[in-house]
């Protein structure tokens, strides 16, 4: 008998596999749709099995999950067994904002909404415990689907279906194979393309080390305000890698994919250097060993180009010479002939929030940007710098409708706009928000707005029109 069952619906599946992941690192046992369900088997039957073999039912809670009829019949049959709550059967998670009520209004829950993954991992350490089988668990530990970004957004992998603009596949790496369905992540796919393309042309499609190409990754800055939604990049990125890879054969594994690996953890320390540092990084999230050697053995052996990105923190951000050490470090590690090309991207949150007048008078403050333009050498410089990342227009948003909207596409743009005008008018009103009012730019027949702004706008437009 298994500890735990995950309850989940497609939307939340990220989470599902984080929790359960989690678990099992903390010595319990759990079932999992997405690791212990095979072609072939009846879904339904499964689905009781599970329910009726496991100690517990973790229920992962938002929206969708109540509307769904599947997981109401799952986290009703673990209630009836303990309605009384003393065997604690039945334990919801919740993970997006939802108005419980009903019979689970009463039961406590563990809520995860807006935590650190730090704190959500000790959180679920305190859940008071694998049979042998066929199981699709991935090798690398899934990425936390609720803290990429101060503005949390999440980063998981979408659904593999055929799309011209975006060649999808699964990837063992990510969390979700749905992403793409629910409308958090198509509100996030608004003017990535330029940092994308970035990218590319450097690649110049030769994503293994080859005679030709260079023995070494790429490194790159990507900056910009943290309400400009930057995690959809990766996801463009992942796109694009999964396109190429697979017209490179013999290089790339049928059945691997690109990574993407967020550097967390590590604090600055005084007197390390920047190489020792990036080291200490790399090694926290791959567990390859501090050193130049194991980094570059390990990194070779990768049957498919990984994406490692960072968000720097405060005091990173105000020691060029640490970034600057850290990005020619990555840059210096050699890899053989056919080692996947690596990437590695450092995010700066950098918002340049307008001045009163008579700041204009006061000393400028330099920026890590300043700094690094000042000391990197041009042609570095030129490749190492992504385009920052700016508010997208009402072009681009109408570019966006275009292709996401699928029925009455004009009443869309102009509920678009309406709804981005009555925003600016409100915080202009507002004294609580008349700090945010920069983040919108009006004119008589323009507006440009923040990523993260325009995100719920989006997505009320994909739920009324798509």
């Amino acid at each position: 008998m298994k500890d735990f069952f995950i309850s989940y619906t497609k939307t939340d599946k990220a989470w599902a596999v984080w929790i359960a992941w989690q678990l099992e690192a903390a010595g319990h046992t759990t079932i999992i749709q997405a690791w212990d369900f095979h072609e072939g088997q009846n879904f339904v039957v499964e689905m009781q099995e599970a329910a009726t073999n496991a100690k517990h039912t973790i229920a992962v809670l938002s929206p969708d999950y109540l509307r769904s009829d599947f997981a109401e019949s799952e986290w009703t049959a673990a209630f009836a067994s303990d309605p009384a709550g003393k065997k604690g059967k039945l334990i919801p998670i919740k993970v997006r904002p939802v108005d419980v009520k009903g019979i689970l209004g009463p039961i406590i829950h563990i809520d995860l909404i807006g935590l650190s993954e730090k704190a959500a991992t000790e959180l679920l350490k305190k859940i008071k415990a694998s049979e042998d089988g066929r199981r699709n668990k991935p090798k690398d530990e899934p990425i936390f689907p609720g803290e990429s970004s101060q503005n949390g957004s999440l980063l998981a992998i979408p659904q593999e279906r055929e799309n011209p603009k975006n060649p999808i596949s699964s990837s063992p790496y990510f969390p979700s194979k749905s992403f793409d369905d629910t409308t958090d992540f198509k509100a996030g796919l608004v003017d990535k393309d330029e940092q994308a393309s970035h990218v590319f042309d450097h690649l110049e499609s030769k994503f293994f080390v080859r005679n030709e190409t260079p023995k070494n990754p790429l490194a790159y800055l990507l900056y910009g305000a943290s309400t400009q939604w930057p995690d959809a990049l990766l996801y463009t990125l992942y796109f694009g890698f999964k396109k190429y890879l697979k017209h490179q054969p013999p290089y790339f594994h049928e059945n691997a994919s690109p990574m993407v690996k967020r550097l967390t953890g590590r604090v600055m320390r005084k007197n390390i250097s920047p190489v020792e540092y990036l080291y200490e990084l790399l090694d926290d999230k791959l567990g390859c060993g501090i050193g130049r050697e194991a980094i570059e053995t390990l990194l070779a052996k990768e049957k498919a180009p990984a994406i490692f990105y960072r968000i720097l923190k405060d005091a990173e951000s105000k020691n060029p010479t640490l970034v600057r050490g850290m990005l020619e470090a990555w840059q210096n590690l050699k890899l053989p002939i056919n080692s996947p090309r690596h990437i590695l991207i450092f995010y700066y949150e950098y918002a340049p929030v307008p001045k009163p007048s008579w700041y204009f008078f006061s000393k400028s403050e330099k920026t890590l940007i300043h700094h690094l333009k000042a000391s990197l050498p041009q042609e570095m410089g030129e490749k190492i710098f992504l385009p920052e990342l700016k508010s997208p227009n009402k072009k681009l948003v109408h570019d966006w409708i275009d292709i996401h909207i699928n029925q009455q596409i004009e009443k869309a743009k102009q509920y678009v706009e309406t709804k981005v005008r009555n925003e600016f008018e409100q915080r202009r009103k507002d004294g609580n928000k008349k700090k945010d009012a920069y983040r919108i730019r009006i004119t008589h027949d323009d507006y440009e707005i923040h990523h993260y702004d325009l995100k719920d706008i989006l997505i009320d437009a994909l739920k009324e029109f798509g």
